[in-house]
């Protein structure tokens, strides 16, 4: 299922076979781009305001989000 509210910001791996989406509900969401299912949601307590994968091939595991706190987030979603 897509977020409650707005979408915020949205990034693709460098493959293009998976994306993020951030949004004004306070999740960060990890999609499979040829099923559009949603493989994980991140619940953050705080509206992500952008949300990045390391653009290294060999870490796009490594999500990064810039929230509403004024903080930087980093979680591994392998």
């Amino acid at each position: 299922m897509g977020h409650s509210k707005a979408v915020r910001d949205i990034s693709f791996c460098n493959d293009g076979t998976k994306f993020l989406t951030a949004g004004y509900d306070k999740n960060i969401k990890y999609w499979d781009t040829e099923t559009g299912q949603v493989i994980s949601t991140f619940s953050t307590g705080k509206i992500p305001y952008v949300v990045k994968l390391n653009p290294d091939e060999d870490k796009q595991n490594v999500l990064l989000a810039g929230m509403s706190d004024k903080k930087i987030v980093q979680w591994d979603i392998k």
